[in-house]
Formats: structure tokens, C-alpha cells, sequence
């Protein structure tokens, strides 16, 4: 769970649950070395690690716009006000049939200074067209 609080991590998931249609189930809160952890379950899903370049086009094309600082990628969808980090290889995969599947990403819908900051330093970018 890294930084976040018990709270933060399960509201993520949430807005995992609900932008990217995740069935990841809260199972329990367990007390581990005076630190609470959370304990979810999620279906298993078959694939490989989708490739950068497939993850970027398809933010894109879900009308996210790109965000860079200190070499960290985020994206960012003004509507929802969503905000979403940790989207590498390693936590998006593609399934047999080609679709890109969310896993265990970081989403907030920033407000006050973080927000302003996030608006201040977007990147418009456009999906690229295939040759």
C-alpha cells in the first residue's frame, strides 16, 4: 500500500472500481507490526504486460491528457477531475482479444493546490495515427 492511508488505498480502488469497471472486492483490514493493512480480491486476469507506447494511446484515446514531472507520467481527465499514476507495464495488461485492463493503479481526484498544479502543468497530446 506503500504511503497511503487504509482510507486513501480504499478509495482508490474505488475509483478503480467505478472509471475502469474493476471488480476489486474490500475483504479485510488487518492489523500487521502496528500498521494497517488492506486486504482486496480481484478475477484474475489472463495476458501480458501491455507495451508503453499501448498504454499511452490508449489514455488518449479514453480523453486523458498526458502529465510529466520529475520524469513521473501521470494522466489526467478534466470531466471526472481524475487523476492517474502507476500505469506502467507492469499494471496494465492485454488480453488475448487486444483490450488494456487496469491493475492496482494510482487514481485521486485532486483538489485545492494539487489540483491547480495538475492543470498548470498539463501536456495536450493527440493519439497518433497508425502507418
Amino acid at each position: 500500500m506503500g504511503t497511503a492511508t487504509a482510507r486513501e488505498y480504499l478509495s482508490r480502488l474505488v475509483l478503480q472500481n467505478i472509471f475502469f469497471q474493476a471488480d476489486i472486492c474490500f475483504e479485510a483490514l488487518i492489523n500487521s507490526r502496528s500498521h494497517l493493512r488492506v486486504l482486496t480480491s480481484q478475477p484474475h486476469i489472463a495476458g501480458e504486460h501491455a507495451a508503453a507506447g499501448e498504454i499511452k494511446q490508449w489514455f488518449l484515446s479514453l480523453g486523458f491528457v498526458r502529465l510529466e514531472t520529475g520524469g513521473r507520467i501521470a494522466w489526467y481527465r478534466e470531466r471526472e477531475n481524475l487523476l492517474v499514476a502507476d500505469a506502467h507495464e507492469g499494471n496494465v495488461i492485454k488480453t488475448a482479444g487486444g483490450d488494456l485492463v487496469p491493475i492496482d493503479l494510482n487514481l485521486i481526484q485532486p483538489t485545492g493546490e494539487m489540483r491547480a498544479g495538475v492543470i498548470a502543468n498539463l501536456k495536450p497530446e493527440t493519439p497518433e495515427t497508425p502507418v
